[in-house]
């Protein structure tokens, strides 16, 4: 069947779905979540702002990261993202 089209399975009616180019965030509540550390993609789904505000942000000095791991994935501190609270997302 070289060239043949596959099917994809049927999406479930309930399942909630994201506009292009966003992902759902992993934490649930930033007070309640399990882990020490979250990635920035993760942040910046939680706070519905865009992964290039968290680094602006990062950037800034505003938030501190840290290297995890050995492939050097940067991670934000859960104390350090309470602290900081939601970030302004306008570019002034």
């Amino acid at each position: 069947m070289r060239g043949a089209l596959r099917r994809l399975p049927p999406r479930d009616a309930d399942e909630d779905r994201q506009p292009a180019g966003r992902r759902r965030s992993e934490i649930v509540d930033l007070t309640t979540h399990p882990e020490r550390f979250v990635t920035v993609a993760d942040l910046a789904a939680y706070w519905c702002v865009s992964a290039d505000t968290v680094y602006r942000d990062i950037a800034k000095g505003a938030l501190r990261v840290y290297r995890v791991g050995s492939s050097s994935c940067i991670r934000i501190r859960l104390e350090d993202a309470r602290a900081y609270g939601r970030p302004d997302d306008s570019r002034g």
